[in-house]
């Protein structure tokens, strides 16, 4: 009897020890992940990390735990192990399941889908003709006087375009393949010589390693011009941008291309390109920027004019989201100089290109943009000076996952 009695006793000690231990974890585990809600909150992501899988160590099944680490390796783009987090949860709350859906259609497994964008919009151009004062610029050719600009011609222009791209995206994982087809049109009302059509086809590959992101494409181009002539452009294109630092994103982009015009091969020519920006996260809804490039070219031969250049640019750019409204200004600077000699003028042509921009867009349904741009080009031949402002209003829709 003494024995029976003394097992009871011991059984009983066990389970209340074994309770109050429970208790003890549970409360444990409420601190955790209150530290780690306020660690996210601070951006603090490691000690964030730190906390929820402490959590997870006592508790495995702890769904709150492992929905704030998908959260968190989806925003640090590790789609494989966000996914992972995600999937294991097995009573999820309303708004745990509605952000879990939204990650589960953003990131499928395995899916074919069908994005479209649609812009068409018209732009008033204070300078169609790309010149300057009134002035008419002559050269003695053959003993005759010929006239090579007559800059009476400048005159306010109106322009309208359109684009319309369809592209297929296949998602396998994390990774996508995209094949891109284009067709771009603008029509410009005081000067047909300008008018022009764009047909364009890029298949591409991305894919991720670690936290950066690779894209792989290559880009075709049809043009052809209201005079009648064709061109050919070919692009091969890598491109590169990852997360660095605090809030910042780094974007490189390598293109490899070739321009043949079908009517007149003379002017044939290829050319490398290399640009790199970085963006800074100033705030949740604003971002600034500051970008770099170099782009040369080589004519393909001897007698083409003005395709053989080095083009140097940098340029600064700013987002801003406030009110539902989506504020973009722009400021590039472009030194382009031509190796060739120019056959009027027998000199080299440098051109300083300065271009601002900027546009307002609303968002909803459609989205109405609206633009404003200052072009100024300062050359040392001074018939290819020229000033102007462009004022445009698009409207842009966007269909995704059709």
């Amino acid at each position: 009897m003494k024995i029976i009695r003394l097992a009871l006793i011991t059984s009983i000690s066990l389970l209340l020890q074994a309770e109050e231990i429970s208790i003890s974890q549970i409360n444990s585990n409420y601190e955790d992940i209150k530290k780690g809600k306020t660690y996210l909150k601070n951006n603090n992501i490691n000690l964030a990390i730190a906390a929820f899988e402490r959590v997870l160590m006592y508790d495995t099944e702890n769904d709150t735990a492992k929905f704030y680490l998908g959260k968190i390796f989806e925003k640090q783009n590790n789609i494989k192990l966000a996914r992972r987090y995600f999937a294991s949860i097995k009573n999820p709350t309303p708004a745990m399941q509605k952000e879990i859906s939204e990650f589960e259609k953003k990131y499928p497994e395995r899916h074919l889908r069908f994005d479209i964008y649609l812009k068409v919009g018209a732009k008033v151009d204070s300078n169609i003709n790309n010149t300057t004062d009134n002035e008419e610029w002559s050269i003695i050719e053959n003993d005759k006087k010929k006239t090579i600009y007559n800059n009476n011609d400048k005159k306010v222009g109106f322009i309208v375009n359109g684009l319309v791209v369809f592209s297929p995206v296949y998602y396998l994982k994390e990774n996508r393949i995209i094949n891109t087809f284009s067709v771009y049109g603008k029509n410009v009302l005081n000067n047909s010589d300008e008018n022009i059509a764009v047909f364009s086809y890029m298949p591409s590959f991305k894919h991720k390693f670690h936290n950066i992101n690779f894209q792989h494409s290559f880009n075709y181009n049809y043009v052809r011009y209201a005079n009648e002539s064709y061109l050919d452009r070919f692009e091969l294109n890598e491109k590169i941008d990852f997360n660095f630092l605090k809030d910042h994103t780094s974007v490189s982009n390598l293109s490899l291309f070739m321009n043949k015009y079908i009517q007149n091969d003379s002017n044939n020519y290829y050319g490398i390109a290399f640009d790199t920006s970085v963006t800074k996260h100033l705030l949740k809804n604003f971002d600034i920027g500051l970008k770099v490039g170099i782009e040369n070219t080589i004519k393909e031969k001897e007698e083409a004019q003005n395709v053989e250049y080095t083009l140097y640019k940098a340029g600064i750019n700013s987002r801003l989201e406030i009110f539902s409204r989506e504020l973009k200004l722009s400021a590039d600077y472009n030194l382009k100089k031509y190796n060739d000699i120019n056959p009027y003028f027998q000199e080299k042509q440098t051109d300083k290109k300065i271009d601002l921009k900027f546009s307002i867009s609303s968002k909803g349904f459609f989205i109405y943009q609206t633009e404003i741009e200052y072009i100024n080009n300062i050359s040392n031949l001074k018939p290819y000076s020229y000033n102007k402002w462009l004022i445009g209003f698009n409207i842009i829709k966007t269909f995704k996952g059709l």
